[in-house]
């Protein structure tokens, strides 16, 4: 043919029709010699079946002969079921084994095991890495480019395994460590929620409120203010050796009913103190881990038409529910007032039983001789209608420094995405894929972790939490469309197993050995915190609580889990980001990594109040930053999904505590994705060489 300017060209007029459009009487039309198998037996036909003709094209380029030579169109299917090419290495000494492993890959009968497009087999030729042609050349490389580079062919066996060896060992080693720093091995914590539900329930019938509950929830809580208030006043490195005695309470269970349901709103979750109680009859109740009673609110009747003198409240119950001796406590005047209607109070003063150094004081009140408030009040207790919560210097530090940070990503974010789109340089589609998947992940939590309402209500509930998933996935939108260009012009090896996942390619062998990669280096940070931990304790701090949600109902459980992902999301790139911004102004990699770990290192250490462990989390965020500049975003969310995880499960080895089944069904999850993760690294090689002498 000629063209415009009457050069000469020479042409094939190949048949080409749009991947799955193609008619069953079409599938064998064309050229039988560079037919794929699936192809020649009239079965369905795919983009990878023109992969297994460029196979073929390539082994004649190189060899000068077909792969299979056949006189009739039964004898060429018989010699691709049957047989395999004459290796090239025969034909050709001095090929280079990369373009054979390529072809054989192409021409690999089963169309799951070829490259997925002809830019991966060019990608794995030597010398044909297109990103780092378009790099050379100024330019910036497509999502398909990228997503096409780097490895194809997965880590090593030897490497996986030693890998997954090293996971199960820290999951082990985790839950051993686990069970010397969680606080809940050091309290008494025989009952289950339903247990303590169901004691709850008795109190609050014992008491007079025996109508039956529409409403109701339950969980536990930890009392902040009873810690903070030991580790101010009480120096020793011995301040917490009473905690199995299980007074005062550290931990406690919450429970709440009401004749009519709870209406949560924005919160979407029913908790101790929201919604407010407005509604008669409604109750709640805080008891310690054993059941014994800590506190009782209820609303008494809001028309009340009963004539006469009141009956006297019986004291003698809220005694009895808390565990305690009326002949250990004498009365004084009352002197806190509940926040609803009574008409009459008492009080009475005393101590501890289990800790006679406390001074405990009891504040009771009545509404016609029933209890409607019960309260425990102690030197840490703080009247919190009148009183704000006292915050250190430097956990105010902290929140203004993380909230700046914010403002900082989230507003450089804004102008870049808009930017980016103005210059047509953003992966729009990736975005999308990405903000929707982060908003179903986002509506998968508040399903399982919401209150739920069976009545038009629900609606109201489901449509706060659109709204609030829409947003962080909008958040999320901004930051891939404003940083995702730059990355892939300046850094794209970072981001190719990203690109892949983005693609749908969940099983590719780079995406399984970073997935493997993520869940080891986050085990790596958890044993790094539970060293801390250890030291932390020993010097007379704290135990860990870790989560208690994940405690109260097994569907906590799972919205924990699309939570951690999400937020790992989140802040994944919103850390991607702030290290962009940092490598753009200060033009040296080292000295970004250097500002990255300190801002991070501040944030943790003025706001947990963490100054002693500054090196440790030196160490950890070092490891952060190094695993973001090395091997980019999949890791970075695997390894951030896997400490958050572990971080806040109840491990525990004990296999006679209740929630045992919590802990290793935690575990096993971690496990599983690193399973996961190791079986697509491998991709179906042989685990061990076995050499035959």
């Amino acid at each position: 043919m000629l063209d415009g300017r009457g050069n000469v060209l020479i042409t094939d007029f190949g048949l080409a029709v749009l991947s799955g459009q193609v008619a069953e009487h079409e599938i064998r039309h064309g050229t039988p010699a560079y037919m794929a198998p699936e192809q020649l037996a009239g079965k369905a036909v795919t983009a990878r079946s023109d992969i297994y003709a460029l196979g073929l094209v390539l082994y004649e380029i190189f060899s000068g002969k077909r792969a299979f030579e056949a006189s009739t169109l039964a004898a060429l299917m018989k010699q691709q079921e049957e047989s395999s090419p004459a290796s090239l290495t025969t034909l050709v000494k001095d090929i280079d084994p990369a373009v054979e492993r390529v072809i054989v890959r192409c021409l690999a009968p089963d169309p799951r095991n070829r490259p997925p497009s002809a830019l991966a087999v060019a990608a794995a030729l030597p010398g044909g890495d297109p990103v780092a042609a378009a790099l050379a050349a100024g330019e910036t490389p497509s999502p398909d480019m990228v997503a096409a580079s780097g490895e194809t062919e997965g880590m090593r066996p030897r490497t996986a395994i030693a890998l997954l060896a090293g996971v199960v060992a820290g999951l082990v080693a985790m839950a051993a460590l686990a069970s010397q720093t969680s606080l809940l091995q050091r309290i008494p914590f025989e009952n289950s929620p339903d247990a303590l539900a169901a004691k709850a329930r008795e109190i609050v019938q014992r008491l007079g409120y025996a109508q039956p509950a529409m409403g109701t929830a339950g969980g536990f809580d930890f009392a902040g203010d009873y810690s903070d208030w030991t580790a101010k006043h009480d120096p020793s490195k011995k301040r917490w050796a009473h905690l199995s005695d299980g007074q005062p309470a550290l931990v406690y269970y919450w429970y709440r009913q009401s004749p009519r349901f709870f209406h949560p709103g924005y919160e979407l979750a029913v908790s101790e103190s929201y919604p407010a109680m407005r509604f008669s009859g409604e109750a709640r109740v805080a008891i310690d881990p054993r059941g014994r009673l800590l506190g009782f609110l209820a609303v008494p009747p809001q028309l009340d038409k009963s004539s006469g003198p009141a009956a006297a409240a019986d004291w003698t119950v809220l005694f009895a529910a808390a565990g305690l001796d009326p002949a250990q406590f004498q009365p004084a005047d009352p002197q806190w007032v509940p926040p609803v209607g009574f008409d009459a109070r008492a009080a009475w003063t005393g101590v501890y039983p289990a800790a006679p150094k406390i001074p405990l004081r009891l504040e009771a009140a009545s509404w016609r001789g029933k209890p409607v408030s019960f309260e425990m009040v102690s030197p840490w207790t703080r009247p919190n209608r009148m009183v704000e919560a006292e915050r250190s210097t430097g956990s105010r530090a902290g929140e203004i420094l993380t909230i700046t940070v914010l403002c900082v990503v989230v507003a450089g974010a804004a102008l870049l995405a808009r930017r980016n789109t103005r210059l047509k340089r953003s992966d729009s589609r990736g975005a999308m894929r990405l903000a929707g998947f982060v908003f179903s992940i986002y509506m998968l939590q508040y399903v399982f972790a919401m209150y739920h309402i069976p009545n038009s209500d629900e609606l109201d509930l489901l449509a706060d939490a659109m709204s609030e998933a829409l947003f962080k996935a909008g958040l999320v939108w901004i930051l891939y469309l404003a940083i995702e260009p730059f990355v892939r012009r300046r850094w794209p090896r970072t981001i190719v197993s990203w690109s892949r996942v983005l693609g749908g390619k969940l099983r590719d062998p780079l995406v399984g050995g970073d997935i493997l990669i993520g869940v080891a280096f986050g085990l790596l940070w958890l044993l790094l915190f539970q060293v801390m931990f250890l030291i932390r304790q020993n010097l007379g701090g704290l135990p860990q609580a870790g989560g208690l949600d994940v405690l109260s109902a097994s569907r906590y459980i799972v919205s924990g889990f699309f939570s951690q992902l999400a937020n790992g999301i989140m802040d994944a790139l919103g850390s991607f980001f702030l290290m962009f911004l940092l490598r753009l102004a200060l033009r040296k990699d080292w000295l970004a990594a250097m500002v990255f770990v300190a801002i991070f290192v501040a944030g943790k250490a003025l706001g947990g109040g963490e100054l002693s462990f500054v090196p440790i989390l030196v160490v950890v965020y070092t490891v952060f930053a190094l695993l973001l500049l090395r091997y980019g975003i999949v890791p970075l969310i695997v390894s951030m999904l896997t400490a958050n995880c572990l971080l806040n499960a109840p491990l525990t080895l004990n296999s006679s505590s209740w929630y045992i089944g919590i802990s290793l069904f935690c575990l096993a999850v971690i496990l599983a994705i690193a399973g996961y993760g190791f079986r697509c690294a491998v991709a179906g090689k042989a685990l061990f060489d076995v050499e035959s002498t």
